[in-house]
């Protein structure tokens, strides 16, 4: 390896200090995570509001957490965003959190909300972190994409009409196809 490269702190090298610690994280019900920067962290609340309510509604989401930059408009933006449609104390803006903090975030969450095209998922590096930490992933993709795979995603809609999917064994089914698709193709040592 150059010694003149230093890899910087992005979401696709925030890994858990164990390969498998995300298998066997305990996962706390009602905990999702937004995480990246704060444009996307807002385009993502947008984006799900109707799905993010109904959820709410159900009881299944209790809080919102937000991982990422809070110091600019869009920032003010996804708060005030989130007061108005969901009510306060329920999107809690945790910042640019180090390293092993959000690992841990995201070694305790149930799930993620992500918005993305299926061009800029498997390049995004918030979306290696989650699937590092095996933490499922909600996020409205075709079935049909390969890489990632879209079957270890869910969907909104199909939380709609079995929203108990995440608490059956198909979640975990999900998660471990996740997690071997990021270690298995997406890690570190695989792409040096």
């Amino acid at each position: 390896m150059n010694n003149d490269v230093r890899k910087g702190r992005i979401g696709a090298n925030i890994l858990p200090a164990h390969e498998s610690d995300g298998l066997r994280s305990e996962r706390q019900q009602g905990d999702w995570i937004v995480f990246g920067l704060a444009h996307t962290r807002l385009w993502t609340l947008k984006t799900y509001i109707l799905f993010i309510k109904t959820m709410k509604s159900r009881g299944l989401i209790k809080r919102i957490l937000a991982i990422g930059p809070i110091n600019n408009s869009y920032a003010d933006q996804e708060l005030e965003f989130a007061n108005e449609h969901l009510g306060e104390d329920v999107l809690f803006q945790l910042g640019a959190l180090p390293a092993d903090e959000v690992s841990r975030e995201l070694l305790q969450a149930e799930v993620a909300l992500f918005a993305s095209s299926p061009e800029t998922l498997k390049r995004s590096g918030s979306f290696a972190a989650l699937a590092a930490h095996a933490l499922p992933i909600i996020c409205d993709i075709p079935s049909n994409l390969s890489d990632p795979p879209a079957r270890a995603l869910f969907k909104p809609a199909e939380l709609m009409n079995k929203s108990d999917i995440l608490v059956s064994p198909e979640y975990e089914k999900r998660k471990k196809q996740l997690h071997h698709w990021f270690w298995r193709t997406r890690n570190w040592k695989v792409i040096e």
